[in-house]
């Protein structure tokens, strides 16, 4: 081997202990943030009922945008149509 392929040699080793790096640390935040939206959905089921429509639909939409996240996807919401299939899909329960 000569010194060019040793040196892209260890610059893709660095490389990829960088990559490693990351990887962890994002796994470490993905953890974290599955606690807090674990921790906001238990917060969110304590609560009392609220008499008002609009806030408990609010909370609703809330939920499923976290488990949304929590799963890693995107979610899009146009119409109230697309709103209830995508708390079903999620398992929001009204």
């Amino acid at each position: 081997m000569n010194t060019s392929e040793s040196e892209t040699f260890n610059k893709y080793r660095k490389a990829e202990e960088r990559i490693e790096k990351t990887k962890l640390r994002l796994e470490k935040v993905m953890g974290q943030m599955d606690t807090l939206c674990s921790l906001y959905t238990d917060v969110l089921a304590c609560k009392s009922p609220t008499n008002n429509y609009t806030l408990f639909l609010l909370e609703r939409y809330l939920q499923l945008k976290i488990k949304a996240v929590r799963a890693g996807k995107l979610i899009e919401l146009k119409t109230i149509e697309d709103f209830i299939k995508c708390c079903k899909q999620h398992g929001v329960k009204f």
